[in-house]
């Protein structure tokens, strides 16, 4: 299906294609390609780990039902140990794997349970955002661009010497 999507050019229609009990057309409107981010994302979630004991599920599934967001969880367990529930910020270069991909998954406030074997971690994502880049040195950019015109007139300048030159051979 890959390579039938892939051939299309702007304004065709895929040939019917099969899917899980239905079909599917295609149309690609057009192509539009855009500037890669090189900058990473940061993320900020929470982690609650509880012993994976019924009780501990049970208050897992109680605080994931009515937690919105990663500062709600503080109120509906008041009473959890210092460092059981951790608020972290960090780019996900930065986050261990299995970390990374619940939290790939998850959209704001939405939470997600990770087994560990004798604990429970129930994941949730506070914030998603773009690593901002440094800002752009002014002085930088005025050299180059003096560099850039200086360079264009020497080379009309020597355009001009060279068409300018008698040359005599004896």
């Amino acid at each position: 299906m890959r390579a039938t999507i892939e051939g299309l050019q702007p304004g065709q229609i895929s040939p019917p294609l099969p899917l899980n009990g239905a079909v599917a057309l295609f149309r690609l409107r057009g192509i539009a390609e855009t500037r890669v981010s090189t900058a990473g994302v940061e993320v900020e979630y929470g982690r609650l780990r509880l012993p994976a004991t019924p009780e501990g599920e049970a208050e897992l599934a109680r605080i994931r039902t009515a937690a919105e967001s990663c500062k709600d969880i503080y109120g509906l367990a008041p009473d959890l140990p210092e460092g059981q529930y951790v608020i972290e910020t960090a780019s996900m270069a930065t986050v261990p794997t299995a970390i990374g991909i619940e939290l790939a998954r998850l959209d704001l406030g939405e939470t997600a349970i990770r087994r560990l074997g004798t604990s429970n971690e129930l994941l949730v994502l506070c914030a998603r955002r773009p690593i901002k880049e440094e800002p752009v040195d002014r002085n930088a950019v005025r050299a180059t661009i003096l560099n850039r015109k200086l360079e264009a007139q020497s080379a009309l300048y020597l355009a001009t010497l060279r068409a300018d030159a008698i040359i005599r051979e004896p």
